[in-house]
């Protein structure tokens, strides 16, 4: 099977996994290589003329839908004899949903079947009333009625009226299937399906759903045609609650011209009455638009709460720059002082080397505090004293000034000015 899934996906997806096969059909779990996301790709064997015209009057239809309760048309890939349909990916099918509750032997929860009954009706009631094509399912079970995470349905696999043998080897898988088809399509008094049918197949599954057996309980698919064929209200159950009777007779009448249609199940809040008075389907939707209005709300708040904290960050990120070009800063501003202090240092030592090699500038004879000299030998010495007296004075106002300039600009920006101005007053230094 895994085999057959891989050479059949289409081309730009990843084969996740299987979801069905028939005889003419499979169905996968396939992830876009384009943006990553999940679908769902019926490939249908469409290699004969009549086939492939049906399956593109199919995607046709798809491709005009838009609506939540419609499965999304993503595109169709023509694989040669194969075709891909690729539509939104649902997380069980309503038919799934059934076998699990049977399986634990408990009914599906009155509230949750009536939103999911609803949920295909509005299905329905958009493609029987759409502006442009009007047309109908013409294939609806429980095994076209997908549902979300949260179990909203939407309706898929739709053919409209020409009608399509259902797919399946077996007696049995033809016959759960075909179950769901309205009186008139088998007695031949109508050869296409038709709104009406549809609506005959949401009353099959609400009675599922409602009552917890199945209407037409046959597998053997010439009885089970025949118990369909010659159906009448009074097969339903009188012990049945009578809202949900009374809902199940004007969905399930013999002739298609007397049924509901879906506009008429609307107006008539025919779904909401089934409910029962004790759970009105007003209290949950009201229950349901109030989930609704606090998931948005909580988005926002995260939203707000997300863009606050990403502002905090960004904040954080500027005062953790900061400090370290402070902290740098600050480095460069004691090496900057201790490299003054070893400029005078030196100054001083080379002052004093200077004075010892001239024994005599330690001797004082008269006023102008120079002896052993003459007076143009002291002036020059005083103006060199000076002139050293001039420059510690310039090192201490530079060594501010770097200081500042490190604060202002950074240090990175002034470390190639600090060296160029060191070695200029080293420089200035060792001329004196």
């Amino acid at each position: 099977m895994d085999a057959i899934a891989e050479e059949k996906t289409p081309p730009g997806y990843k084969l996740i996994s299987p979801i069905n096969s028939g005889t003419f059909s499979l169905i996968l779990k396939v992830q876009s290589e384009k943006n990553g996301n999940e679908y769902a790709a019926k490939v249908v064997q469409a290699g004969k003329d009549d086939i492939k015209k049906r399956v593109m009057k199919q995607i046709e239809l798809l491709s005009k839908f838009n609506h939540q309760r419609i499965g999304k048309f993503e595109e169709s890939i023509d694989m040669g004899d194969y075709q891909a349909i690729v539509r939104k990916l649902g997380q069980k099918s309503l038919g799934q949903l059934i076998a699990e509750y049977d399986e634990k032997q408990e009914p599906i929860p009155a509230p949750l079947a009536m939103v999911i009954l609803i949920d295909i009706a509005e299905g329905l009631q958009y493609i029987h009333t759409h502006p442009t094509d009007p047309t109908c399912h013409g294939a609806l079970t429980p095994e076209n009625v997908l549902l979300t995470a949260d179990t909203r349905a939407f309706l898929t696999d739709i053919q409209g009226p020409e009608l399509v043998d259902p797919e399946g080897t077996a007696s049995k898988e033809q016959a759960l299937k075909m179950a769901y088809r309205s009186p008139e399509l088998f007695t031949g008094e109508e050869e296409n399906a038709s709104p009406a049918s549809d609506v005959w197949a949401l009353g099959v599954i609400a009675y599922r759903l409602l009552v917890g057996t199945e209407l037409f309980g046959s597998l053997d698919l010439s009885r089970m045609t025949k118990e369909i064929s010659k159906f009448n209200a009074s097969k339903i159950p009188d012990s049945i609650p009578e809202d949900i009777r009374n809902g199940l007779v004007k969905m399930l009448d013999p002739d298609p011209s007397n049924r509901q249609t879906t506009t008429q199940l609307f107006k008539e809040k025919l779904l909401e009455r089934m409910l029962g008075p004790e759970t009105p389907l007003t209290q949950l939707k009201d229950m349901q638009l109030a989930t609704q209005e606090a998931e948005v709300r909580l988005e926002m708040t995260n939203a707000g709460a997300e863009e606050k904290l990403m502002d905090l960050e960004e904040e954080k990120r500027q005062l953790e720059k900061e400090k370290r070009r402070l902290e740098k800063a600050i480095q460069f501003e004691e090496a900057a002082r201790e490299k003054a202090e070893k400029l005078n240092a030196e100054l001083e030592k080379r002052h004093e080397e200077r004075i010892k090699r001239n024994p005599q500038l330690l001797q004082q004879n008269n006023s102008n505090g120079w002896g052993g000299v003459s007076s143009a030998e002291a002036n020059k010495m005083k103006e060199n004293e000076e002139e050293q007296l001039l420059l510690k004075k310039k090192m201490g106002e530079d060594g501010a000034e770097l200081a500042k300039k490190i604060k202002e600009n950074g240090a990175a920006e002034v470390e190639m000015e600090d060296e160029a101005m060191m070695k200029k007053k080293m420089a200035a230094g060792e001329q004196l």
